[in-house]
């Protein structure tokens, strides 16, 4: 009854767009936090190993080809982390 109408309608688009942009800002303030410390020199083997996979699927790579080509003997080898 009060959802059909014009006022009601703009309320919840007005809701879920507010929502969007604070679940948006939530996720960059994390974002900032998080991605230095992802890509530092000092963290450990399955961080920087993991940071290299994100880098290839960022570059092209496919999400189901699991190869790190540029590690190991040629070829390469499949990573045991899923994406």
């Amino acid at each position: 009854m009060g959802m059909g109408t014009a006022t009601g309608t703009s309320t919840w688009k007005s809701d879920i767009a507010f929502a969007l942009l604070a679940a948006l800002l939530l996720l960059a303030l994390n974002a900032q936090q998080g991605f230095p410390q992802l890509a530092n020199p000092a963290g450990d083997n399955d961080s920087l190993l993991q940071l290299v996979e994100v880098r290839d699927l960022l570059a092209g790579q496919g999400w189901f080809d699991l190869h790190q080509y540029r590690m190991g003997l040629e070829g390469g080898f499949v990573m045991h982390w899923s994406r």
